[in-house]
């Protein structure tokens, strides 16, 4: 995002250093942009708005392109013991991956065996 100041002219050094530092600046910030430099490492005030009956808070589209997020995508939102409030893009699980992670030699629950003879209770089909 380029950064633009207006200056009155004729100030003269004072301008021109101020143009040079501006100049200087923007380069910097383009150059953390692009690298990525910079990510995680600002805070900023959002303002909470409302939108129907919801409340929302606006993320500036730096942030979105720092984090890799975009607009639509699902998110999770925690809240730990400080009060924080923690955001993060909402995990995709296949069923390949959870079974590989079960230890298939693992004996089965105690309680399982109780479903066996368990009788119906409601309207269940035995």
């Amino acid at each position: 995002m380029p950064i633009g100041i207006g200056l009155a002219s004729g100030q003269g050094r004072a301008e021109s250093a101020a143009k040079r530092c501006l100049t200087s600046l923007a380069r910097q910030t383009k150059v953390a942009e692009k690298f990525n430099i910079a990510k995680h490492l600002f805070t900023m005030e959002v303002i909470l708005k409302k939108y129907g009956n919801s409340t929302v808070a606006v993320l500036p589209p730096g942030v979105l392109r720092n984090l890799g997020l975009a607009a639509g995508q699902a998110m999770t939102l925690d809240t730990n013991a400080q009060g924080q409030i923690v955001l993060a893009p909402k995990r995709k699980y296949l069923l390949a991956d959870l079974i590989a992670k079960c230890d298939r030699a693992a004996p089965p629950p105690a309680d399982l065996a109780l479903w066996d003879v368990a009788k119906p209770v409601g309207q269940e089909v035995w």
